[in-house]
């Protein structure tokens, strides 16, 4: 008897991967400036309501980036993917392009001037954050939420 696929946990886990991808865009830099200039992160200040923070500007990213979150794990639930290497694949390049994509229809919504000439130019690092959280999020993700394939 082959199992059924859990399609509620994969939805809803690779939903929320932008709600990882805020938290992990705000703690670094917060870090980051602790360690380099020595100032107080919201855990040193607030303790831990500080990670509570963290988590709650972590809902910016599910703000922004909620749509094709959704839409891929839309994709993935219908696929039907299980762990292994061509799906971990298939997650990081898809998390990857579609947040880096997506940044560049909100910044041109936003009125930003956005040139698609070289839209695969990550050689800042702006270009390259947001395929990087999208990609990096998305295989964490895909560590916790696909399941074995069956035998």
């Amino acid at each position: 008897m082959i199992p059924n696929y859990p399609s509620w946990r994969v939805f809803i886990g690779f939903s929320i991967c932008p709600i990882l991808s805020g938290f992990i865009l705000f703690l670094v830099p917060d870090f980051y400036d602790f360690f380099t200039n020595g100032r107080a992160t919201a855990v040193h200040q607030y303790g831990f309501w500080g990670i509570w923070l963290y988590f709650i500007l972590g809902l910016y990213g599910f703000l922004f980036f909620g749509i094709p979150a959704s839409f891929l794990a839309w994709l993935y639930v219908k696929n039907k993917l299980y762990r292994k290497a061509s799906s971990y694949a298939l997650v990081f390049f898809s998390g990857g392009f579609a947040a880096h994509f997506w940044m560049l229809i909100l910044s041109s919504l936003m009125g930003t001037e956005v040139s698609f000439e070289n839209i695969f130019d990550f050689s800042s690092y702006k270009s390259f954050l947001f395929f990087s959280l999208g990609a990096f999020s998305s295989v964490f993700m895909a560590c916790l939420v696909l399941p074995k394939k069956p035998f």
